[in-house]
């Protein structure tokens, strides 16, 4: 609980000065009723609050009186007054820039009679630290106690300590933009958010900035091992390759962004994740080739100067480390289909037909895609769902039936069947059918 002081102040009409400070050795005693009490809260959601200090004026309304005084105290004071009976008004000030008044309420008023014996006016603060950073640490084996190091644009630096899921609280930094770098990470563990081991966050005076970095920490003896990524972008589309091993055979999920080459996200969201690597043609391996696949829209030009960045993750969270696979065009073709035909197949079905080639003789398979009507596998939002057949991605030729009904889409909700056909240096192609019933 905490302890709050009284300070007694006692107020004389004849012997006030307007707008003075006064502590209570400078006042003309005067005791006993009617009192107003002030009292301010101070609260901060994110952490410790500031300690400011408060200046209250306290007026007599109608001023017949002449009572207008200044007084300062600590933010945890409560103030006593010793008022002559009368209509006052009480506003706060000098709070810090960080700091406001609830519903900006900085005056109150309150009425004392003769028979009152106490009013209180109460002041709720609220305060943002200027900067909160926040430790999110999971997996297996977790670090325990990271560095923290803020260098300002004056080069100022601050260096403090903070544990695995723990915030810290910081201030007396001067405005402006901040390098924020996480440190002394251990070696079975990976800063994974954006931007890496590395952030930049804007100070401003009126506080609130945050910052939350993002920790995978493994068991090195069960970590899987992400052996290689190659990745390329088109159209609007940024297909990738990865080549991973696990000694556990349970690598169940990975995480992709699309970043500029330095662990920056190019489209802010924390990129995506997709699971299913325990189950079918990947589940129970200890070597695994994923096919990948998303649509961006992203002009070409934006895109390709980034990167995609990948890494895998097992079932009990022991992560690998990041390759960020260049997008810039690399010599090389894309497959091709020799035979390629998507058709209902009594309606309780879609078989798919294909054959590829590839002139670099690299050829390596294919991320299957279908095209639904709006509103099949999500909200309605004006644009056809995209659904997936699975997500590893296949090798070879082999495009398994797609099931119709029984709790899934029926025939008349699918638009169309799109392959995206990949070799082994990450070159794709894309083909469409969209006339099923042939």
């Amino acid at each position: 609980m905490t302890k709050r002081r009284v300070a007694v102040f006692s107020l004389a009409a004849a012997a006030i000065a307007a707008c003075s400070d006064y502590s209570p050795l400078d006042i003309p005693p005067r005791s006993g009723p009617p009192y107003l009490a002030i009292i301010t809260r101070t609260e901060a959601p994110s952490g410790d609050a500031p300690q400011p200090g408060y200046r209250y004026r306290v007026t007599e309304s109608s001023l017949s009186l002449g009572l207008d005084t200044t007084v300062a105290v600590a933010a945890s004071d409560t103030v006593l007054l010793s008022v002559p009976p009368a209509t006052y008004q009480v506003e706060i000030a000098d709070l810090p820039p960080e700091c406001r008044v609830q519903a900006n309420a900085t005056k109150q008023s309150a009425v004392l009679v003769a028979e009152t014996n106490t009013a209180i006016l109460r002041f709720v603060v609220f305060c943002r630290a200027q900067l909160v950073i926040e430790n999110l640490t999971s997996g297996q084996q977790l670090d325990e106690t990271f560095v923290y190091r803020i260098e300002g644009p004056d080069g100022a630096e601050q260096i403090g300590l903070i544990g695995a899921n723990d915030t810290v609280i910081v201030g007396d930094l001067a405005p402006g933009r901040h390098a924020v770098r996480m440190g002394h990470v251990a070696e079975n563990c990976e800063v994974v958010s954006d931007g890496g081991s590395s952030q930049s966050v804007r100070i401003l005076p009126t506080g609130g900035a945050d910052l939350a970095f993002r920790v995978a920490c493994s068991d090195p003896a069960a970590r899987p091992i992400l052996r290689s990524a190659v990745a390329s972008y088109r159209d609007g589309v940024n297909g990738f390759v990865l080549y991973a091993t696990d000694p556990d055979r349970d690598i169940d999920r990975y995480f992709w962004d699309l970043t500029d080459c330095r662990r920056r996200s190019l489209i802010g969201d924390g990129g995506r994740t997709r699971g299913g690597l325990s189950g079918g043609r990947t589940g129970g391996r200890d070597s695994v080739v994923v096919i990948g696949w998303y649509e961006l829209g992203l002009p070409d030009s934006v895109a390709t100067a980034g990167c995609a960045a990948v890494r895998v993750v097992d079932k009990f969270g022991n992560s690998s480390g990041i390759i960020e696979a260049p997008l810039a065009p690399r010599p090389g073709s894309a497959p091709f289909p020799t035979r390629f035909n998507a058709s209902f197949l009594d309606l309780v079905a879609i078989r798919t037909e294909l054959e590829a080639d590839d002139a670099d003789g690299d050829f390596l398979g294919f991320f299957g895609t279908a095209r639904l009507a709006d509103g099949t596998l999500g909200p309605t939002d004006g644009r056809p769902d995209i659904g997936i057949f699975n997500t590893a991605g296949y090798l070879g030729t082999a495009v398994p039936d797609v099931p119709l009904g029984s709790g899934r889409p029926t025939f008349a909700a699918y638009q169309a069947v799109i392959l995206y056909l990949f070799d082994r240096a990450g070159h794709f192609s894309r083909i469409e059918d969209a006339d099923l019933f042939r």
